[in-house]
């Protein structure tokens, strides 16, 4: 960011704020969709070509149930940061209450397998 771009950002963050909340009412899909992006590359590096590509390989389904659903999460590995696929919302959260732990996984495999 330039100089003068910090510059009238600083000068003019009440009116620039206004402007975004503005237009942000007005296209409610297109703002959902940005934050969308904005927050993949914020929080996992990853830009919408990859996350397409990613998709595609998936053929548009949940790495995990398969199943087709509006939007999937980045699913990545915690320690390494690497990325792993997409998820569904409940597969992701799934992960998160296991800890990624293996062992935990195998473990409720077993309990649903004796229990059916």
């Amino acid at each position: 960011m330039t100089k003068a771009t910090k510059d009238y950002y600083q000068n003019n963050k009440e009116k620039i704020k206004k402007s975004n909340t503005e237009w942000a009412k007005n296209n409610p899909e297109k703002s959902k969709e940005y934050y969308l992006r904005y927050h993949r590359y914020r929080k996992y590096g990853i830009r919408q070509p990859e996350y397409d590509e990613l998709l595609s390989k998936q053929k548009g389904v949940c790495a995990i149930c398969k199943k087709s659903v509006p939007i999937l999460a980045v699913d990545h590995n915690h320690e390494t940061g690497a990325i792993r696929g997409l998820l569904c919302k409940n597969c992701n959260l799934a992960l998160g209450f296991i800890s990624d732990d293996i062992n935990i996984a195998f473990s409720m495999i077993e309990y649903l397998k004796e229990n059916q």
